[in-house]
């Protein structure tokens, strides 16, 4: 059953998701909602079972934490210098911005936000992301 979760499920959930598992949780909550009932059918549960045990025993992600290995993956990917061209250049290291000998100068430059948009969008949360891990 975990398997036919990987096949039928998980890739509806993964397809996009830098794009769309950013956003704001009122708008990504019909999908957890979703896959927490075909969790609790892959594994043969009440419909009201408690949810987290569930995910640890079958060793499933939920929607944030799928979000968020595909935002380090994409990092990984920025920082090995294995993405295509366009894509390198989304993310700025501090060394393009400015010349000064700092301790930073080798990360990446996370961008000053003036509205409540920018951190929704994974140019933002991907180095931030990056760096609390």
């Amino acid at each position: 059953m975990r398997t036919v979760y990987h096949s039928l499920i998980y890739p509806y959930l993964t397809y996009g998701m830098l794009l769309w598992g950013c956003s704001h949780s009122t708008y990504l909550r019909r999908l957890e909602m979703l896959q927490k009932n075909a969790i609790r059918t892959v594994s043969k549960s009440n419909y009201n079972a408690h949810i987290e045990p569930l995910f640890k025993k079958l060793q499933i992600l939920k929607l944030k934490d799928i979000c968020t290995f595909q935002l380090s993956k994409l990092m990984y990917s920025f920082i090995n210098i294995s993405l295509p061209d366009p894509l390198m250049t989304m993310f700025t290291v501090n060394r393009h911005i400015h010349s000064h000998k700092t301790r930073c100068l080798h990360q990446l430059h996370i961008q000053y936000r003036k509205t409540a948009f920018l951190p929704k969008t994974f140019i933002y949360l991907a180095p931030e992301i990056w760096y609390k891990q």
